[in-house]
């Protein structure tokens, strides 16, 4: 059979899905389960290809491969991947999964390394392990073995559940108890959104007045505005290969880089590296009620700190009524310099895309190719963000410059020029030694409110030198517990993550032939040198004779101990829990995490790569269609080879996948459109939008509390009129909906404009940070979020009954062949084919 008669009848049999679609309905109605696979019997009034169209039919040139500079670190032989047909042909592996080496949308892609201070650091001689002089260490430095974690491992974030649940399944605490640790620790992420918020305020307003003072009044800008020559870049250091071996850094402070020039203004120290996170942190710090002073000899350290003091001082000016948000005086020092790193990343990813928005908007208005700006090192869809920071470099005088372009555009088109933020309380990043201080204090109170509850858990000293030497332990303490005694207990059920959660120092002790620091740093040398003679030879065109070193994995050991050793960082809204753990069972992917199908042609050129693919009895081989589309999100249907006249098929329809986000959103704009009714002497409290509405304006009560509360009773023409002041000591107040109808554009038009608009939002504030930021929007949104998860599931579980349904036996592998689907959505709701591709793409090859 050749390549041509075999690409035919494939192109056959894909031909017979669609017209089966056509000349069949689903049967997934209303009383049967939407992902259940149908399987049609007789699918002999399908209408066939004619011959005339077959033949017009051509093979179309298999495609080179694109050329990709970063490569990927092998796979371990003991996660194999299974033998089926998406993860035979994925080029990038399970280096293609959406759990990349990051941590979540939140923090722009930013790895978790842990800067605080460590007293405890470089004092090996001393401890239980090592006492006086000469003695040789024998447990492996925690920050070392993190950092060898971190370079090999793949980074994952584990869901560990809510707070109070993790608390009260890995300790002996009672349920008040609990809850006074939670409500600490969700006041801590509360404070620490509300100054973020406030930073962005005072960040948009600072470069506001900046950029105005530079523009010349009444003056029209020209579109050929000279960009400032640069003498010297500014931004992140050079970037490093990640594979090389470094040593522990000396000092536990932000991460050096090139001095800018003495000449260098506020706004290029802002897109500094090291003095634009002062700049954040000495904001926040103020933000917040804290000095945030820190002594230092650098001039252009002292100057980034003075910035940051002017920054609030200048926002104080236009808000004068602006109140410090950490009331309960909670220690956040720790937690405010992993928060202004994370900051700093979203301004430096912010304006170094904001060029491409404005040239393309550019192109869009018609603008003359000779006056578009060029903006700059154009995006790699193969590097992730923190690659692309790394390789771009900020000029002087960037805002400067790029605010000129801005002016030039339409007021109705102009994007938004700085960076901006929500109500919501957003998943901030506390390391072990942050979450210390939030829940024992800083020694300055006689009395902490959750000091006496932690300790009896441990002393805060335990507590501390857990933190500096054994990273991970206590939060495995706090939050995991001991299997052995949560499985002796009835009333406790471990996790799935629990059961196989350790800490990097066990793993190390249960195999240190493979998990010291000597062994991971003799395979990161290993894996840098064939790197390096890989590239060689390919430059030189010489076949590469180097073989790639055996990936650091002990079966005995993961099976002892566990699979995700966890790091010392948490993630928490307040109210879910997010442990940041490596998985000692896979590599870190080092090339971004994308869904790269390749297609058809590309894959199987010849007869000789079918059989290589599916055997000699490739004939057998069941073909799984995937149709996408705008409503339908994914049309699967399967054929069986030893039953031709049967079809098995299912639809995923986009209604289904979005069902969930309906639902939540209905939920919201209800809540959002309440008018709570409050007391005429109370105060306006955050949660009273959240709260069920106690009782109508027209006296009409919902139950009989609220009548005996109320005073009042009802008549056969109503309310009794003699207890109608009862009811005027009520007032209604306006709605969510309409505080936020009462904000002004957030796109930039004039100072007095933008001021007036600050104004009215900080009138709102309160309200609104407390309605998004309340107990009960989270926990509807992390419900939402799990809702969706679960009907993806359901989906992938139909589509793969499909593929059970048409392969009668294991040999050969099936064939999944997924459609193009090179469409836009037009309507309100954007099609959702690429996401469930995606998705469905990872679900397999992950198990």
């Amino acid at each position: 059979m050749d390549r041509y008669a075999y690409v035919s009848s494939l192109r056959h049999a894909l031909t017979l899905i669609c017209s089966t679609f056509n000349s069949y309905k689903s049967k997934n109605a209303d009383d049967n389960p939407r992902y259940t696979p149908y399987t049609i019997k007789d699918v002999s009034n399908a209408s066939p290809v004619e011959d005339s169209a077959l033949g017009e039919m051509t093979v179309s040139v298999p495609e080179p491969k694109k050329k990709v500079t970063i490569e990927t670190v092998p796979e371990p032989e003991a996660t194999t991947l299974s033998d089926n047909c998406i993860s035979e042909y994925c080029d990038e592996g399970e280096c293609s999964t959406s759990a990349n080496n990051s941590k979540g949308k939140d923090l722009k892609g930013k790895q978790g390394t842990n800067k605080d201070k460590d007293p405890e650091k470089g004092k090996a001689g001393k401890g239980k392990e090592g006492k006086g002089k000469g003695v040789a260490r024998k447990r492996c430095d925690a920050k070392d073995l993190k950092d060898d974690f971190s370079k090999i491992f793949k980074t994952v974030t584990m869901t560990a559940g809510s707070l109070s649940g993790c608390i009260r399944r890995a300790t002996s605490l009672d349920d008040q108890q609990v809850r006074s640790i939670t409500k600490c620790v969700d006041n801590a992420v509360h404070a620490l959104s509300q100054a973020r918020i406030i930073a962005y305020w005072a960040i948009e307003n600072y470069l506001y007045r900046e950029v105005a003072a530079s523009t010349p009044p009444e003056s029209t800008v020209s579109t050929d505005v000279e960009m400032v020559e640069p003498t010297e870049p500014i931004g992140l250091p050079e970037p490093t290969n990640p594979l090389e071996p470094t040593d522990p850094p000396e000092s536990t402070g932000p991460p050096t880089c090139a001095v800018p020039p003495a000449k260098a203004g506020p706004l290029d120290l802002l897109l500094d590296s090291s003095h634009g996170t002062t700049i954040i942190r000495n904001l926040l710090s103020s933000a917040l009620g804290d000095s945030g002073h820190h002594d230092t000899e650098d001039p252009q350290a002292q100057e980034a700190q003075r910035i940051g003091k002017d920054m609030y001082h200048q926002l104080k000016s236009v808000l004068p009524d602006l109140q410090h948000v950490n009331p309960d005086a909670i220690p956040l020092g720790i937690a405010v310099m992993d928060l202004a790193k994370e900051m700093h990343t979203s301004i430096l990813t912010h304006f170094r895309r904001l060029p491409g928005v404005i040239v393309e908007k550019m192109k869009k208005l018609g603008r003359n190719p000779d006056d578009i700006p060029d903006p700059g090192t154009a995006e790699d869809d193969d590097d992730s963000d923190e690659e692309q920071l790394k390789k771009y470099r900020f000029e002087h005088g960037h805002i400067l410059a790029w605010w000129a372009h801005f002016k030039n555009l339409p007021e109705e088109v102009r994007p938004v020029f700085t960076p901006t933020s929500g109500f919501r309380d957003t998943f901030m990043l506390l390391s072990e030694s942050a979450l210390i201080r939030v829940l024992w204090g800083d020694g300055r109170k006689k009395y902490y409110p959750t000091r006496s509850i932690m300790e009896t858990i441990c002393s805060r000293k335990e507590a501390e030198d857990l933190a500096q030497s054994h990273y991970g332990e206590f939060l495995h303490k706090l939050f995991i517990g001991d299997r052995d005694k949560i499985r002796l207990d009835p009333r406790k059920r471990q996790t799935s993550y629990g059961r196989q959660t350790v800490t990097m120092e066990r793993v190390h002790s249960e195999a240190p032939s493979v998990y010291s620091h000597d062994a991971l740093k003799t395979y990161r040398e290993s894996l840098s040198s064939y790197f390096k003679a890989k590239k060689e030879a390919k430059e030189q065109g010489t076949l590469c004779t180097a073989t790639p070193p055996a990936f650091p994995y002990d079966e005995d050991a993961k099976r002892r101990s566990g699979r995700y050793a966890i790091s010392n960082y948490l993630r928490t809204d307040g109210l879910q829990a997010h442990i940041l753990a490596f998985d000692i069972t896979k590599p870190r992917p080092w090339s971004k995490a994308r869904i790269d199908l390749p297609k058809i042609e590309r894959r199987f050129p010849d007869l000789q790569s079918i059989i290589d693919a599916f055997g000699p009895k490739y004939k057998d081989c069941a073909v799984i269609g995937v149709d996408p589309g705008e409503v339908v999100t994914a049309a699967f249907c399967g054929l069986n080879p030893h039953r031709p006249d049967e079809v098995t098929n299912l639809l995923v329809r986009r209604s289904a996948q979005y069902s969930p986000t309906l639902a939540h959103r209905r939920a919201i704009d209800h809540m959002k459109r309440r008018r709570p009714l409050i007391e005429t002497q109370d105060p306006v409290g955050p949660d009273v939008w959240t709260k069920q509405r106690p009782q109508t304006i027209q006296g009409t009560q919902d139950n009989q509390s609220n009548q005996r509360n109320m005073g009042t009773q009802e008549t056969q023409d109503g309310i009794d009129p003699q207890h109608i002041p009862e009811i005027q000591r009520f007032v209604e107040i306006p709605s969510i909906q309409e505080l936020e109808n009462s904000l002004h554009p957030s796109k930039f038009v004039s100072m007095d404009s933008y001021h007036d608009g600050l104004k009215q939002l900080h009138y709102v504030f309160d309200a609104l940070s407390g309605f998004y930021g309340s107990h009960s929007l989270k926990k509807r949104t992390w419900e939402h979020k799990k809702s969706l998860r679960a009907e993806k599931d359901w989906a992938v579980d139909g589509a793969l009954e499909v593929v059970k349904r048409s392969s009668a036996n294991t040999e050969p592998p099936p064939l999944i062949v997924y459609g193009n689907g090179t469409f836009n959505s037009h309507t309100k709701l954007s099609s959702l084919h690429e996401s469930f591709k995606g998705y469905f793409f990872m679900k397999p090859t992950k198990h």
